[in-house]
């Protein structure tokens, strides 16, 4: 499925990394969405980590998420240059807040941080292991010997 769809800028088919990278810009993208549509919880509190709330405003981190996600998912259909751009930017974020949820929670400031720690840094172990596959190579449909013959 993944080779039917064609890039409009390199006419080249995506792949499957580069649908890989999609999904990759998908996720970060509907998180800034979530941030940006509701940046408190029911209590009036901020939605993001307390380590990373004294740096930045979440509006700001969600704007920052939907920067990344969507430039991330353009990757997908610039080439295989911007491919590896796209990879290392789907993960660098993820990384920085599964830093933060597990510094939270080891300073005593988020009880439950070391579970959105793994869940954020495992996502960006597996963006790096989606990086490092070589595309496969389309395989083509073999001709029959019988209509070969024929011809």
């Amino acid at each position: 499925m993944p080779y039917r769809i064609k890039s409009p800028v390199t006419h080249a088919s995506i792949g499957r990394r580069g649908a890989c990278l999609i999904v990759f810009g998908f996720i970060p993208f509907s998180i800034g969405g979530a941030l940006f549509v509701q940046p408190t919880n029911q209590s009036g509190a901020r939605r993001t980590i307390p380590v990373l709330d004294s740096i930045v405003r979440p509006e700001i981190w969600s704007v920052l998420w939907m920067i990344l996600g969507a430039f991330v998912m353009a990757c997908a259909f610039l080439g295989w240059r911007w491919l590896q751009r796209g990879f290392v930017l789907a993960y660098c974020l993820s990384f920085v807040w599964g830093a933060a949820y597990l510094t939270s929670w080891m300073l005593g400031e988020l009880v439950t941080g070391w579970i959105a720690a793994l869940i954020y840094l495992g996502y960006s172990l597996l963006v790096v292991v989606i990086a490092g596959w070589d595309e496969p190579s389309v395989m083509v449909e073999a001709v029959p010997e019988e209509e070969v013959e024929r011809e």
